[in-house]
């Protein structure tokens, strides 16, 4: 009763006194904690706590070293040890250090796996232990991760003095370098490095081979402990509580301890990525999901302490009470010790009973304690067992310890070779193993709805794998290995498969072995989120396109190899340097500030830029700036999009240029002289000048083309429109319209005595024969002259009377020129004959439509036609196209004559298709239709009249109708494309045809002119057009076809360039539909056995005899 009431005395006094103290001293506790290298996310729980104000709501002051100093790298269980810092970071090195009397005990591992591993580029063999002991190792004396390298092969049976070591040359440069093979490193940064380096490096990891050693771990000082243990307590409490903040907001964290802290050690990279790859990292070394922080499990210290001895590393022995900081252990220690004092002090007459009492009061309370404990400690395993996301499988492996005594009395030595000789052998010890329990984990790993399930179908998870599993847990009990651990793939109930990591530790004994729990980590997303960060980076090094990532400053963190060979910069010279300067020499008129402005709203960008690489040479880029932004909304990194546009805007000058100037003289086309008659008229408008327009014709050159060939008439149209160059001069315009048509056009011309020098010099600049190779060839010319404003006031008025006049000279012997006058009105008077007859020509059904095949080059069939309008009047016979359709433009006749041909080509098609023959119908259209504003309407009520569908009717247009400028041109081709009608730009190539037509208006397909197919097989340049052309129009989109095609050769090369459809004579000239229609049936009907060649002409003519009559 004494000892009962003087413990409760002491004890009140005791905490009287510890309160009164407490409220004596309102300072801090300050503390320090030495780190074991750099700041970085490495120790982020530390700096959480500080910042958070952790450790001061427990009442203490920490500060924070980095290892890093002047004089090298400072070894934490060192500055401990002597007292120069309280705390410290450490791992295998704490039980080294304490073997050698340091005083050190551990409070709480946060890293629950070693980061340790060994490296080796790729890719280099090195997937099993006996691959490393082949190749050349790198070694660093004193090392914590060679201390692991060194068990782990002693622990596979190997001699570490036989491995090929090298003691330098251990970071990865010397690997890069090809110094050694291996070097050691940590997976917390030897992958960052990598990663920036630009190699790639597989790794070999001591904790697969059992050397299981846990990594950073919280440590102090026995002599704080012994001081103050409720502050060592109140420290591991705040510091886990940091821990647990900072791997919850690991982008937050990355960013302030980049912005906060000082870094001393060199870093290859962006910090703030560094510590964002290291929180990933410590993700898994930490087991975050699935222990809790800081768990401390003695027994693996003690695994370690015993490695380390072997390896001769340590002599004393392990002594947990002394290593493994326990506050309830400690406090209890502390109560017993000044009690001891208290009974000291009292009576000796009564000790013998006091000493009595206290035994039987200490056991008593230890067995309520240690029930208390057992109870707890139960209950909270069972919690963690349930609640576990790890799945937990206990397993009674008894049996087999009794089946491994049956083995050896057997003389049974190596389980291997004696599971080697019969697999079955396996399975007969799988039969003796008994399922003691499984957590609902594990259940949803197998895909099993209750323990009973998963028992009734357990010989469904079993296979060949099963097998190999099995053998190498009964080999790991077998030799008494001290823990299995090993990745496996698994299958489940479900019949899918996961990647588990199976690890237990291995009984001692027979009653050990009746409850093992083995832990299944399923790795099937981790896996899987690895391969697609590996598939996601070779896309990335492999992709076409450049690649750039920057940090949210611009500085470069990584370039792909697209980007190298495009730049001419290596990577290497690249990271660390701001993007901003590879595009300092641009040549593109790029608003920085319209750039900078869309990036910091989180917005896209993108532009095409003429840059200049390293070579000096000028590339055109296409660029693409997207911000990526991270869980709080800012933008962490830039993602910069290059690609090589050289080449295409190489072919799109050649286009334009094309587009308006003649491909064959260089001189400017049609299009591009129109423009500038209607601006030399303005200005001589405005100033009040004169304006004079030559059409000059060259007199029977159509001879020349008939008797020696389009190539000496080309010849001699480069000859004719060099002399007119020369003649006219630089400062005046001069042109080519087409065929032997040119124009020149005179500013400021004055009255018609000031010209007549220039033109009697024209005149005898080609008096001179053409020297064309062996042949000089002797031609004229034939000019006429308008000049503005006596002979016109419009563009088309003064165009007409040149025209008008230059037939004059035609008429009066040719190699003259003529000035219009008002009184050559017969060439009016044929025009209103024209206009006249064509009045009534509808009327008269006059009027017939002609079609020529247009037939696929893929199939070798006959895919469509093209409708052509012919005119035969009792007064002026059979009238040409050219003559009556330009005047039919102007009259407006065209729309009622345009109606006309839609129709007819429709019924024919109706027709066809009532006959099995599939042929769409192309029509042309001209702009004056397009006036009509019920054009559009008409088209699609006469596609329902004769029940067809919209795809069966082809429009073509020109650019001609683009040029018109009529507002409801866009509307109608949108409309018409939208219900299904082809839309297709005719005569591209001749100047009429422009990339940005193709783009804005809703085209299917593109006609290649007739006047370069003429000389495909002659002219490299066409040759380089066409393909151009091809290529271009399948880039956007369009199919292409071929006019004016009349050799089987120039369907060859046309076909080898990847044109899709061809038209011309090759196949037949335009027939009447009667004609067309039998042609088509006897195509239908025959087959054909060679698809790579096309039936020409004849041949179609042959099928259809009556179709030669009618053409």
């Amino acid at each position: 009763m004494f000892f009962v009431i003087s413990s409760r005395f002491t004890a009140i006094a005791l905490g009287g006194l510890l309160l009164f103290f407490s409220m004596l001293t309102s300072a801090l506790d300050r503390v320090t904690l030495q780190l074991r290298w750099d700041h970085q996310f490495q120790f982020a729980g530390y700096y959480v706590a500080q910042w958070k104000g952790y450790y001061l709501e427990e009442g203490i002051d920490v500060e924070i070293r980095s290892a890093v100093s002047d004089k090298g790298i400072k070894s934490a269980t060192q500055e401990v040890a002597a007292g120069n810092a309280d705390f410290g970071i450490g791992a295998a090195d704490i039980l080294i250090a304490n073997d050698k009397g340091a005083g050190l005990m551990v409070v709480a591992p946060i890293l629950q796996t070693s980061a340790a591993a060994m490296y080796a580029l790729e890719p280099t063999p090195m997937t099993r232990l006996a691959d490393l002991m082949e190749l050349r190792v790198a070694r660093r004396e004193n090392d914590l991760i060679d201390v692991e390298l060194q068990a782990m092969l002693r622990a596979e049976g190997y001699k570490p003095s036989a491995l090929k070591s090298y003691p330098h040359g251990s970071s990865l440069n010397h690997l890069i370098n090809g110094d050694v093979d291996v070097v050691p490193g940590y997976r917390i940064s030897v992958p960052f490095e990598a990663m920036f380096a630009g190699v790639k490096v597989r790794a070999l990891y001591p904790a697969t081979y059992g050397i299981d050693f846990y990594g950073d771990s919280l440590f102090v000082s026995r002599d704080l402990v012994s001081k103050d243990p409720k502050l060592v307590e109140r420290f591991k409490r705040a510091s886990l509580k940091g821990w647990q903040y900072a791997l919850s907001h690991p982008d937050e964290i990355s960013r302030l301890i980049a912005e906060r802290l000082p870094r001393t050690a060199p870093l290859e990279g962006n910090f703030a990525a560094f510590n964002r790859f290291q929180s990933e990292a410590l993700q898994d070394l930490t087991l975050f999901k699935h222990v809790p922080l800081g768990q401390l499990n003695p027994q693996r210290w003690r695994q370690m302490h015993a490695q380390l001895k072997r390896l001769g590393l340590i002599e004393g022995e392990f002594k947990q009470r002394a290593f493994v900081f326990d506050l309830p252990a400690i406090q209890e220690a502390r109560s017993r010790h000044l009690f001891m004092l208290f009974v000291i002090g009292m009576s000796a007459l009564i000790i013998l009973v006091i000493v009595f009492y206290i035994w039987s009061a200490a056991l008593k309370r230890q067995v309520s304690m240690r029930t208390a404990q057992f109870h707890d400690s139960e209950r909270r395993y069972q919690g963690v067992f349930e609640s576990s996301e790890v799945a937990i499988w206990n397993q009674d492996f008894s049996a087999i310890y009794d089946a491994f005594s049956e083995l050896r009395a057997q003389q049974v030595v190596d389980l291997r070779d004696y599971f080697a000789e019969d697999e079955a052998r396996i399975w007969l010890l799988v039969e003796r193993l008994r399922m003691v329990d499984v957590n609902p984990a594990t259940l949803r790993l197998l895909g099993a709805g209750s323990q009973e399930e998963l028992l009734a179908r357990i010989a469904e998870l079993y296979d060949k794998d099963t097998a190999q599993l099995f053998a190498e847990q009964f080999v790991a009990i077998w030799e008494q290995q001290p823990l299995y651990r090993a990745e496996h793939q698994i299958r489940t109930l479900r019949g899918d498969y996961a990647s588990v990591m199976v690890s237990f530790p291995v009984a001692k004994d027979r009653e050990a072995a009746r409850s093992v729990a083995i832990t299944l980590v399923d790795l099937t997303e981790h896996n899987r989120r690895e391969a697609r960060l590996r598939t996601l980076y070779q896309a990335v090094e492999q992709s076409p396109v450049s690649v750039m990532v920057t940090d949210p400053l611009g500085a470069i963190e990584y370039v792909n190899g697209t980007f190298e060979r495009q730049s001419g910069y290596r990577a290497d010279a690249l990271i660390g340097s701001n993007a901003l300067e590879l595009y300092s020499q641009s040549r593109s008129d790029v608003s920085l500030k319209e750039v900078l402005v869309s990036l910091r709203e989180n917005q896209h960008w993108e532009g095409e830029i003429e840059n200049i690489n390293k070579a000096g040479d000028i590339v055109w880029e296409a660029v693409k700036v997207a911000p990526v932004v991270d869980t709080s909304g800012t933008a962490s990194h830039y993602l910069i999009l290059n690609e090589d546009i050289t080449l295409r805007k190489e072919y799109e000058d050649r286009i334009l240029h094309q587009a308006r100037f003649d491909q064959l003289t260089g001189l400017p086309n049609r299009l591009n002289m129109l423009e500038r008659l209607r601006s030399m008229r303005k200005d001589a408008e405005r100033k009040g000048q004169s304006l004079a327009v030559l059409f000059l014709d060259l007199d029977d050159f159509k001879k020349v083309n008939d008797t020696l060939g389009h190539e000496f008439g080309d010849k001699l149209l480069m000859k004719a429109a060099q002399r007119l160059r020369n003649a006219v001069g630089e400062t005046q315009a001069v042109g080519r319209l087409g065929g032997d048509e040119f124009i020149a056009l005179l500013a400021n011309s004055g009255e018609t005595d000031a010209i007549e020098p220039l033109l009697a010099q024209l005149l005898a600049a080609f008096q001179t024969p053409f020297n064309l190779g062996q042949r000089e060839i002797t031609l004229t010319a034939s000019i006429g002259v308008a000049t503005y404003p006596n002979d016109g006031q419009s563009c088309s008025e003064l165009l007409r009377n040149a025209d008008s006049a230059m037939y004059h000279s035609k008429r009066q012997g040719r190699n003259t020129y003529t000035f219009f006058n008002h009184n050559m009105g017969k060439e009016v008077y044929q025009r209103l004959l024209l206009e006249e007859q064509m009045l009534g020509a509808l009327s008269r059904n006059e009027f017939e439509l002609h079609f020529q095949p247009q037939v696929c080059l893929v199939s070798g069939k006959m895919s469509g036609v093209e409708a052509l309008l012919r005119w035969t009047n009792p007064v002026l016979g059979a009238v040409g196209p050219d003559l009556f359709i330009p005047i039919a433009e102007e009259s407006g006749q065209i729309v009622p004559i345009g109606k006309f041909v839609i129709t007819e080509a429709l019924s024919a098609a109706q027709a066809w298709q009532q006959q099995g023959l599939d042929l769409r119908v192309a029509v042309n259209l001209s702009p004056r239709q397009f006036r009509d504003e019920n054009l559009t309407q008409f088209i699609l009520d006469e596609l329902n009249r004769f029940e067809l569908a919209a795809s069966v009717l082809e429009l073509e247009i020109t650019e001609g109708l683009l040029l018109s400028g009529h507002p409801g041109v866009s509307d109608a081709l949108t409309q018409l494309s939208d219900a299904g009608v082809s839309i297709a730009m005719d005569d591209f190539g001749t100047g009429y045809s422009s990339l940005s037509y193709l783009r804005r208006y809703p085209f299917d397909l593109v006609k290649i002119d007739r006047s370069f197919i003429r000389d495909l097989m002659l002219d490299s340049a066409d040759q380089e057009l066409v393909s151009a052309a091809i290529s271009m129009a399948h880039g956007l989109g369009l199919s292409v076809l071929a006019e004016g095609v009349e050799t089987e050769a120039q369907w060859a090369r046309l076909k080898a360039m990847g044109c899709d459809a061809i038209q011309g004579f090759v196949f037949s000239k335009p027939i009447p539909r009667d004609a067309l229609t039998r042609l088509a049936l006897a195509e239908s009907t025959r087959t054909r056995q060679n698809t790579d060649r096309l039936p020409d002409s004849h041949e179609y003519l042959a099928a259809a005899p009556d179709a030669a009559d009618a053409g």
